[in-house]
């Protein structure tokens, strides 16, 4: 009795999974099984596109629908229902309905319909089953067909290069640049190799090569690689092109993927300004300007602003022109001090290599103005402490001024000191003429003394 139990339940699970396996494809069965005799709605997937679907990404679905059976089917619904990883799209309908789709109307005659779903962003690549329901309409509760369809789903990796922090670099000068690589793919990056060139040879990294590593960035996350990078300093200013390369691998596959772009870096920019005190005259005061940067200046102009404590006979603003990096000038100001103050501030503007106007004011300490010395500058500007001690000056002997005269010119001094120099050289020459004079005397008196003396 016992067994004969089993045996009825197993069979009525059988019934089971007959009845619903049936049910794919059919809403009514004849006793004898007889498809003449029956409507049979069979679902299948005709395409996707994108096949694979991609995560984070919407895919067209065109489902076939056909009736195998000798009997139509009236008022046959469609409809999707999505589960993870699927998701219904704005404004896109999953329920169609068909009317009536007539007996043996298969293959060829199927009907072809669209649907639209959207694939998780986090979704991982794989073979995911769409629930697809059929049913007469008005009576999806009473009877409704479930049918799954398989859609592939690929996770994608994705990078860019977003961000790039530095776009001006100053010609001969160290600097640091920063590049940002965003994942923004639905899987993880791993293995990713990043360089950058420069065909013109004009930007080269320094303390390392052009290739970084980079192990693993997750979804939404970003990672920054870092150069030491100099521009030539002896380069034209201009805009200049670097090619960026991202290479990275594809999971579950040996593919590997290349991401190739550009950037611009701009080498060129302002410059700065040494001033110094060079003489004072009955024509005014006297001063060196010099392009100390490493970039040249153009229509360079000097202008003493009215300030307390000066005072001016003439014009207080000149022309230079065009001081290229380590060119110099001397100008002379009609200005004279009208009280005890020991600083002066003067004002130089020029157009830089972007052809933007700058203007920069520098503070010279003077102290007392009579003694004709060199004085210390003050640079009001910001990053830049200088001297005045013009003698070391890269620029000497350049287009403006020239040569040894132009140092002489800046210690007015010298001509006292050639002076001094001479003096001290006449009474050395003196004092050994004497010495030399005065021991041929007595050597000659000796010879004397010993010939008298035989």
């Amino acid at each position: 009795m016992k067994k004969l139990s089993i045996l009825f339940v197993a069979m009525l699970v059988l019934m089971s999974i007959s009845v619903q396996v049936n049910a794919a494809i059919t809403t009514t069965s004849s006793n004898d099984g007889d498809l003449s005799k029956t409507k049979a709605i069979l679902i299948s997937l005709i395409n996707q596109d994108p096949d694979p679907s991609i995560s984070g990404e919407t895919v067209e679905l065109r489902l076939g629908v056909q009736n195998i059976g000798g009997k139509n089917a009236d008022n046959v619904v469609i409809e999707v229902v999505p589960g993870y990883p699927f998701e219904s799209v704005a404004g896109q309908s999953l329920i169609q309905n068909l009317g009536t789709i007539k007996s043996y109307q298969d293959e060829e005659d199927m009907k072809i319909i669209k649907f639209e779903v959207k694939i998780d962003k986090d979704a991982v690549s794989g073979t995911y089953p769409l629930k697809v329901l059929q049913y007469e309409e008005g009576k999806k509760d009473e009877f409704s067909v479930s049918t799954n369809i398989n859609i592939d789903v690929s996770s994608t990796e994705n990078a860019e290069v977003i961000y790039i922090d530095k776009t001006e670099l100053v010609p001969g000068k160290q600097t640091e640049i920063r590049f940002t690589i965003n994942n923004v793919g639905s899987a993880p990056l791993r293995d990713l190799r990043f360089s950058w060139t420069n065909a013109d040879d004009v930007i080269l990294p320094v303390g390392s090569d052009n290739t970084k590593y980079i192990k693993y960035i997750d979804v939404g996350e970003s990672a920054n690689v870092t150069y030491n990078v100099i521009a030539d300093s002896s380069t034209t200013a201009g805009l200049y092109k670097l090619d960026l390369t991202l290479e990275y691998g594809v999971s579950g596959t040996i593919e590997e993927r290349t991401l190739s772009t550009v950037a611009g870096i701009y080498v060129g920019g302002g410059t700065d300004f040494d001033v110094v005190f060079s003489d004072e005259s009955s024509d005014g005061m006297s001063f060196t300007i010099a392009n100390i940067g490493s970039n040249p200046a153009y229509s360079v102009s000097v202008s003493v602003p009215s300030q307390q404590g000066w005072s001016s006979s003439g014009s207080s603003s000149s022309i230079i022109g065009n001081l290229n990096s380590g060119d110099y000038t001397i100008m002379t100001f009609p200005i004279t001090s009208s009280s005890s103050s020991n600083s002066l501030r003067i004002v130089i503007a020029y157009t830089d290599t972007k052809g933007e106007r700058v203007s920069l004011e520098k503070s010279i300490s003077l102290g007392d103005a009579g003694n004709s010395q060199t004085f210390a500058l003050q640079n009001n500007s910001a990053g830049f402490n200088g001297t005045g001690n013009y003698a070391n000056f890269r620029g000497a002997g350049s287009r403006n001024s020239g040569g040894i005269d132009s140092v002489l010119r800046s210690t007015p001094n010298m001509t006292m000191v050639y002076y001094i120099i001479a003096a001290i050289a006449v009474a050395i020459i003196a004092i050994a003429g004497g010495l030399y004079y005065r021991k041929k005397r007595v050597k000659k008196k000796r010879d004397s003394k010993k010939g008298s003396e035989k």
